[in-house]
């Protein structure tokens, strides 16, 4: 029945010049192809509630009761198919058509149809109709094409384009590796493929997945993955990929392999929104960024984990970017060849705080992993963050052999051609398509479809894959064999200049060789470039290298090293590594100096991209050479220890590092005091707080010696340092070392020496009298590294700054300070003050009562601390958990704690002064008497003026008042009086114990001194509540209650109620669970 089909907006699609393109496909891939694009519109068009009329050929003609749905399906529809190797058009129109069950005709529809042919390939042309009736909405944009024209209508149509931008995705292409060249069919591997989709739909989820495949070389690990990123990539992914080589001569090669398209395909507005925040430190990992970014500013210094920890922030920074815009897969491919600093980026990108769409798809030979592997334990430190499988791929099975002889043959297989063929090569594909080409290149075509065993048998199959590529290349004329054994010894890429100078055949010759191995398909073209040629498999490789002699390799090693230096001269730099490679491959005792050169400068150029694992690998070859050289160079061979043990450390190899500085201090006696100061230097950086190393000052007093009266920064550096090493051992000496560390640096004018200096000062005027002098101190010194960009400097100023700032009471200074901290942490993510944030927002919350803050803040701390290899994060945690568990009443749960503390840390007397608090609120107060009186036997005179002796009269303090201690409150009492307007700050910050009124005033109750002890704690406790400390407010306020009590004068069991009436409620409201308790236990 014909009727009015009422308004409609009328949509056609059609593929342009499709049959051209899909017979260039052929047939089986043609229809795959067809069949996607058909899935892909149909989801769009159901997204925006079309209504699917018809097919026509390679087009649609839909229907929608909006316009504006259908321009959304327009659009959506050509970003669904950019990057697909299908150009699309489009035309729209609204009308009010004719109806005839589910189709529709008449001029409404003939119009839209006209406008699809009409328009170009890319373009949505649409009537001006749909443009009045879509009005000014936002996301679309029209442009007047004119008056059209169309065939069979008779008067011209006012039209319009829609315009449209592709999707971020679209915006990035394949990379190379996977954009082109002729490939190893596809068949089967469905199992893998559905594992794999689950993977995607995390990624698509906004969520970080991770699949793992591996399996025998060859056996089609990277096929897989390349086939399901470009369906991904259809899907709308931006895919990246990067692979590591066996020599593993670029440091991060498959990250920098991977970013570095990011970096070349990215628009240039998009590149700089990317990389605006982070450019100077992802400059470190890709060079090619400077070229396109202009004025990167240099990269912060600091500490070795901060500067790398901000180097991996960045380049996960730039890949969960890029996944906050569309999903992202990273394929790293061949990652048992990977090194060390690739792995270390690998978990830092799956340890990342921030989540993102990101797929990464590792495939290695699970051949070649042992238990102590490196990327066996990097997979087994990723299963802590990230669930994740290891996919193993194996051979095809039957079936999936016949589709892929089929594929490769253009014939079906006999049954028994595929038996005999999968017996011989256990379903290997590669091994297969060897074995297939060299059956066809030395008995011509195959009769495959020849169901007989006398013909297989008589086959000859090879029995390995080395076997079948060896007769191959035995085919193969004597030129294509020496071009390709000389790109064997170069690596698994090579360069036809380097060909041409080693092999000496001429450019001619090469060629033609290099277009036999192309047709042999034993190497194929790097995508992108003219000269260069890669081998189609690393097996190729490996087979025509294993199959030289030792003394042919190392004749041809240095034949590649001396094309090297010919053809890079100039710009060694960027082929250190190469040449330090074949330099130390070659051998020869005239080579050992040339690769114990290059390899030094290697290890220069990884260090400054902060590949701290490869830098100490060249630095170990270079030495194993030079103890074969023989002109013995003792300097060079000091300098490499230097350079070995500072990389060791920077790879948090501390014991391997220091052992190797101990070495480098032998090495340097007979050499100059500045080599000799560097070693000690390095020897000494890693102290523990609380602990006093005597090796370690008997070094940096030598050191000093060694120099005279000669002045320098090395010798104002090893001054601060000694100074801070004296720290628990002899204060007079700390105070001579420090100020002559600062004179010196004053003179020689180094700003960093004098930012350690001034730190070293700081630690000196340590007293609770000089918190204005080391204010002024850190102020300066935290000037001067922010103006040098040394946030080692910076850093440890502001943690001096703040700690002076809590005794002084300064809370509103200190929380600013927190800010800068944090804002710092997150410009340029240094983990020393990414743990230090939480730290002191934990101490901020503690301060104010806040138990859950505390609590959440500082397991915080720990976990970035740890990260960051903070010596002090347990030590700060577990202070933070004695507050903790003080005011909640669990202090007996971390008594083990507490006592293990305090016997390894013995130079802090606050472990053991806490231990005697834990047995005195735990209601064992003769136990804590007599700890008490062992601590006090000299009056408390003995503990050491220093930092930790405001907590350490602190704890004493509380723990008189518990104990009733009359006999040590005298002696504490005199120590404590002249700071009574200060106030106790605790470890790094870690506690804010507040003002030193309230515990005099405990000391005073303790004493009898009643009157003093109430004016004690009542200006205690105005002074802890002006600055919003509530809980140390409440304690002052349950002490002098508990005094006022205890003097039992007029009115002051009334006062004492009345007090306990305003703070119970508060400690009840907060959950100080032993204060509250304590206040109704008071007999008011």
């Amino acid at each position: 029945m014909t009727e009015s089909g009422g308004i409609v907006t009328i949509l056609f699609t059609d593929v342009v010049n499709s049959t051209e393109a899909l017979t260039r496909l052929g047939d089986v891939r043609a229809e795959e192809l067809r069949r996607l694009h058909f899935n892909d519109l149909r989801e769009v068009i159901a997204g925006c509630g079309g209504r699917e009329v018809k097919t026509l050929g390679d087009g649609f003609m839909v229907v929608f009761n909006s316009a504006v749905d259908a321009m959304h399906c327009a659009v959506g529809m050509q970003h669904a198919t950019t990057g697909h190797k299908i150009d699309l058009r489009i035309g729209v129109h609204v009308g009010e058509p004719i109806q005839e069950g589910d189709d529709y005709f008449g001029t409404p529809v003939v119009v839209a149809s006209r406008l699809c042919d009409r328009a170009d390939p890319g373009q949505i042309l649409t009537s001006d109709l749909i443009r009045a009736l879509v009005g000014s909405r936002s996301e679309f944009a029209f442009k007047d094409v004119g008056p059209l024209a169309l065939k069979g209508i008779e008067s011209e149509v006012a039209a319009c384009e829609v315009l449209w931008e592709p999707p971020v995705s679209q915006v990035f292409p394949l990379p190379a590796q996977l954009a082109g060249g002729e490939r190893t069919p596809f068949v089967g591997r469905q199992d893998l493929l559905e594992e794999l989709r689950l993977q995607w739909k995390e990624a698509r989820d906004g969520h970080r997945a991770l699949a793992a495949l591996g399996g025998e070389p060859g056996i089609g690990k990277t096929r897989l993955a390349v086939e399901f990123a470009g369906r991904c990539y259809a899907d709308g992914a931006i895919v990246l990929f990067g692979h590591a080589d066996e020599e593993a001569l670029l440091p991060y090669q498959p990250f920098v392999e991977a970013l570095q398209h990011v970096v070349a395909s990215a628009p240039a507005d998009l590149l700089m929104a990317l990389v605006a925040a982070n450019g100077s430190e992802l400059g470190r990992l890709l060079p090619t960024l400077r070229d396109r970014v202009a004025d990167l500013a240099p990269p912060m210094r600091s500490d070795a984990e901060s500067e790398r920890f901000r180097l991996f922030d960045a380049a996960v920074h730039l890949i969960t970017s890029l996944a906050a815009q569309v999903p992202v897969v990273l394929i790293l491919d061949d990652l048992q060849w990977a090194d060390r600093p690739t792995l270390l980026l690998l978990q830092h990108l799956f340890r990342s705080p921030t989540d993102a769409g990101v797929l990464v798809i590792c495939t290695y030979r699970d051949t070649d992993l042992t238990p102590r592997h490196p990327l066996t334990e990097t997979f087994a430190d990723l299963r802590r963050v990230v669930r994740f499988e290891r996919l193993s791929v194996g051979g095809l099975g039957e079936h999936d052999l016949e589709e892929f002889i089929d594929q490769v043959t253009g014939h079906e297989p006999a049954p028994a051609f595929t038996r005999a063929l999968r017996d011989q090569t256990e379903g290997n594909p590669f091994y297969i398509g060897e074995v297939l080409r060299h059956l066809v290149e030395s008995a011509g075509p195959l009769d495959v479809d020849h169901d007989s065993t006398a013909i297989v048998d008589g086959l000859g199959i090879p029995e390995s894959v080395s076997e079948v590529i060896g007769r191959r290349l035995g085919r193969l004329s004597p030129d294509t064999n020496a071009v390709l054994i000389a790109g064997a010894v170069v690596g698994r890429e090579f360069d036809l200049d380097v060909i041409e100078r080693v092999t000496e055949l001429g450019e001619d010759r090469v060629l033609e060789a290099i277009d036999e191995g192309l047709a042999s398909r034993l190497v194929v073209e790097v995508p992108g470039s003219l000269t260069s040629y890669r081998f189609s498999h690393a097996l190729v490789r490996e087979t025509l290298y294993g199959a030289m002699s030792t003394a042919r390799q190392v004749r041809m090693h240095r034949r590649v090293a001396e094309a090297l230096e010919e053809l890079h001269a100039g710009h060694l730099d960027s082929v250190l590594s190469q040449l330090a490679h074949h330099w130390l491959c070659s051998r020869t005792a005239g080579d050992i100096d040339r690769a114990v050169d290059y390899s030094r400068r290697a290890a220069d150029a990884a260090m400054s991209q902060l590949a701290y694992e490869e830098t100490v690998g060249h630095c170990e070859r270079a030495l194993e050479a030079l103890e074969q050289s023989p002109a013995k160079n003792p300097t060079l061979r000091c300098d490499l220890l230097l350079a070995l043990a500072d990389a060791q450390r920077r790879a948090g190899n501390i014991v391997t590092g220091r052992s190797t500085y101990a070495a480098a201090i032998e090495a340097a006696r007979p050499l100059d005091a500045e080599r000799f100061a560097q070693a000690v230097l390095g020897y000494a950086h890693d102290g523990e707080i609380g602990t006093r190393d005597l090796e370690v000052i008997r070094l940096l007093e030598e050191a000093s010696r060694r120099f005279g009266d000669t002045d320098g920064a090395e010798h104002a550096l090893v001054l601060s340092r000694l100074s801070t090493a004296y720290y628990f051992y002899d204060r007079d000496k700390m105070s001579d070392a420090a100020d002559k560390s600062l004179e010196m640096a004053r003179r020689v004018g180094d700003r960093t020496a004098i930012g350690f200096a001034l730190n070293a000062v700081f630690a000196l005027s340590d007293g609770l009298e000089n918190v204005e002098r080391r204010i002024e101190l850190s102020s300066e010194s935290l000037r001067i590294g922010r103006e040098i960009n040394h946030a080692g400097v910076e850093h440890f100023a502001r943690t001096l700054r703040c700690f002076a700032l809590l005794e002084r009471g300064d809370i509103d200074e200190f929380e600013a300070e927190v800010a800068n901290a944090e804002a710092l942490a997150a410009k340029v993510r240094l983990p020393a003050l990414a743990w230090h944030a939480p730290l002191w927002r934990a101490t901020l919350a503690a301060a104010r009562g806040d138990l859950a803050g505390l609590e959440r803040w500082s397991f915080q701390a720990l976990e970035l601390g740890q990260r960051a290899h903070a010596p002090a994060a347990l030590q700060t945690f577990g202070i933070q958990q004695f507050v903790l568990r003080r005011e909640q009443g669990s202090l007996g749960e971390v008594e083990g704690a507490v006592r293990e503390m305090a016997e390894k840390y013995p130079l802090l007397p606050a472990w053991r002064l806490c231990l005697i608090v834990v047995l005195a609120e735990d209601g064992r107060a003769e136990e804590a008497r007599v700890e008490l009186d062992e601590v006090g036997a000299h009056g408390f005179r003995d503990y050491a003026y220093d930092a930790n002796w405001p907590t350490a009269m602190g704890l004493i303090a509380d723990a008189v008042f518990l104990t009733d201690a009359r006999q040590h409150a005298d002696a504490a009492f005199e120590l404590l009086r002249p700071f009574e307007d200060r106030f106790v700050a605790v470890g790094q910050c870690a506690e804010w114990y507040g003002s030193i009124s309230r515990l005099l005033g405990n000391l005073s109750s303790v004493m009898g001194e009643y009157e003093r002890a109430i004016a004690y704690f009542e200006r205690g406790i105005d002074a802890d509540g002006l600055r919003g400390a509530v809980r140390m407010a409440i304690r002052g306020q349950w002490a002098l209650a508990h005094t006022l009590l205890r003097r039992d004068g007029d009115g002051d069991t009334h006062r004492a109620a009345q007090i306990v009436a305003d703070a119970l409620p508060r400690a009840d409201a907060l959950g100080l669970i032993v204060l509250a308790d304590r206040m109704r236990a008071l007999r008011v």
